[in-house]
């Protein structure tokens, strides 16, 4: 009947004038030998007619894929010169998984249990070879599941496809694909996929080279480690899922390049990656057991080997954290560096808690105690290091540099209280620095003080203190009343080391000129105004 319908009417010949054939209410079945699959639709409605190019025609079938059902409704027109078929169909209830025959390759790689609704169109040879095929799919909840990047499946809340198929450029197209990932009542990240898969072989058979964009919206950070597949920059992955347990990702976005050798995940070659990112809230761990970075807000850039933290705000303890930036560098290597620089404003107390940290240690010997200080700082702290399960001081690099403001320290010296200080600090593993002008009990003195922590040096400690008024009711303030011997101003510089063995020597420049000196018991004076 379908070679009547696609030739010329002939006198004699009735069924040669057939105009079309209806099929309904009938069965099908197809034994496919080529795929060893056996295809049957229980409910087919099915019209041929003849058209000016050869056949053209409608169907409405419900097909048994395995223990599934789908709905198909559609078109198709059969092009008698070419030989070719041009398909138009919407469907329903089509379960990915049993179409695994048609393209086993990609069914290993990626499985979709959710049924799919949505249409397609195809142009394709009589044999069935597919020139090429379009389609738009939406699905409900169901699982997703990638064995060699996923221990588990994810589940999805939903699922929207949409793209097509080259078969003589063997190229799958993905114009986007959508997916909801987690339960109904606890929503997880909005995934958004586009890019192409192209194959050595025909059916996706051979080497597989993969070109995506994938954008993830709503990242848990405690859930991280469901959504970032093992395999794409592991070092990164093991370095943030350890050190970064709370916060949420915003929106990261990635570009990349994958070789499959024969299609087989697990052997997945990164030829290309880069991504941005956008984080709010996160909790960093730098330098365990320091005290975390909390409520991290900023961006984040990566590649194939490098993460680089850009943040805006966020807290360390009372401190606020400003522009700071955390780099994981060498994530391709065996071995793994890592950059830290954070800025901070708040409490001084809270400051040198953190370089006094047991971790750290570098404030204890100075005889500081940091709940004696009050005070607020500005300060940007700096740390290198390697990424090594233990590490050891000797292996970090720090820096820091502060400016002190309103500085008040109890008991510092002489049992006297420092106050109004206004100081700069510089302090790294070798040593420590700082100057500027504070008051002592009272009297103004612009202070300098400078600690080598190297075992090597022979004077680890010296402190200038220069005084430039010291009157009366100063000098009996600090515990200095030279009185009657001494009366009137004075200006003096104090030069003070410490060695090694503890020993303490204190050098003194006192400039006497506006002072009245008197030593009665010797009938001397020196008059003020006279150099002295």
């Amino acid at each position: 009947m379908i070679e009547r319908l696609m030739s010329k009417p002939v006198a004699g010949e009735p069924l040669s004038f057939l105009t079309a054939v209806r099929i309904v209410g009938g069965q099908v079945s197809i034994d496919d030998k080529k795929l060893g699959m056996f295809w049957q639709a229980p409910v087919a409605d099915i019209e041929v007619r003849r058209d000016a190019v050869g056949l053209a025609g409608d169907i409405a079938l419900i097909i048994a894929l395995g223990e599934t059902r789908a709905s198909f409704t559609g078109g198709f027109v059969y092009d008698r010169a070419t030989n070719r078929i041009g398909l138009s169909t919407d469907f329903t209830g089509l379960h990915p998984a049993a179409l695994g025959p048609l393209a086993p390759k990609l069914d290993r790689l990626v499985r979709l249990s959710t049924p799919l609704d949505g249409s397609l169109s195809a142009s394709l040879g009589a044999d069935g070879t597919v020139d090429s095929l379009s389609f738009d799919v939406t699905g409900d909840a169901g699982d997703v599941s990638i064995p060699d990047l996923f221990d588990e499946s994810l589940f999805v809340r939903g699922v929207e496809l949409r793209g097509n198929i080259n078969g003589p450029r063997r190229r799958l197209e993905i114009e986007t694909a959508t997916f909801r990932l987690g339960q109904p009542d606890a929503p997880g990240p909005v995934i958004t996929v586009s890019g192409s898969l192209t194959s050595a072989g025909a059916g996706f058979a051979g080497d597989l080279d993969i070109e995506a964009k994938v954008t993830a919206r709503n990242v848990s950070a405690d859930q991280l480690g469901r959504w970032w597949p093992e395999g794409i920059v592991a070092n990164g992955r093991t370095w943030v899922l350890r050190n970064i347990p709370h916060g949420v990702v915003d929106e990261v976005s990635m570009e990349m390049a994958l070789h499959m050798p024969d299609g087989l995940a697990r052997d997945t070659q990164l030829i290309r990656l880069s991504g941005t990112g956008r984080y709010h809230d996160l909790e960093v761990h730098y330098l365990r057991p320091l005290p975390p970075i909390t409520e991290i807000a900023g961006t984040a850039t990566f590649d194939h080997d490098s993460i680089n933290f850009r943040s805006e705000s966020g807290h360390l303890g009372a401190l606020q954290v400003q522009q700071s930036t955390i780099d994981m560098l060498k994530m391709d290597m065996p071995f793994q560096d890592m950059e830290i620089a954070v800025s901070v404003v708040g409490p001084l107390r809270e400051a040198l808690q953190v370089l006094d940290h047991e971790r750290l240690a570098l404030i204890r010997g100075l005889g500081i105690d940091p709940a004696t200080t009050e005070g607020q700082v500005a300060a940007r702290f700096e740390l290198d290091f390697p990424l090594l399960n233990s590490l050891a001081l000797d292996d970090i690099d720090l820096r820091a540099k502060a400016n002190l403001e309103q500085v008040a320290v109890r008991g510092f010296l002489l049992d006297r209280d420092v106050s109004n200080g206004s100081l700069t600090l510089a302090v790294d593993k070798s040593g420590m620095e700082i100057e500027g002008p504070v008051e002592l009990a009272g009297v103004p003195l612009n202070f300098h003080w400078k600690e080598a922590f190297a075992e090597s040096n022979a004077r680890p400690r010296s402190i200038e203190a220069r005084i430039p008024l010291l009157d009366d009711a100063g000098r009996k303030v600090l515990g200095l009343d030279l009185a009657p011997y001494v009366e009137g101003p004075v200006s003096a510089s104090i030069f003070y080391t410490l060695d090694r063995a503890g020993e303490g020597t204190v050098k003194t420049a006192v400039n006497l000129q506006d002072a009245k000196l008197t030593i009665e018991e010797l009938s001397w004076e020196k008059p003020a105004g006279i150099e002295g």
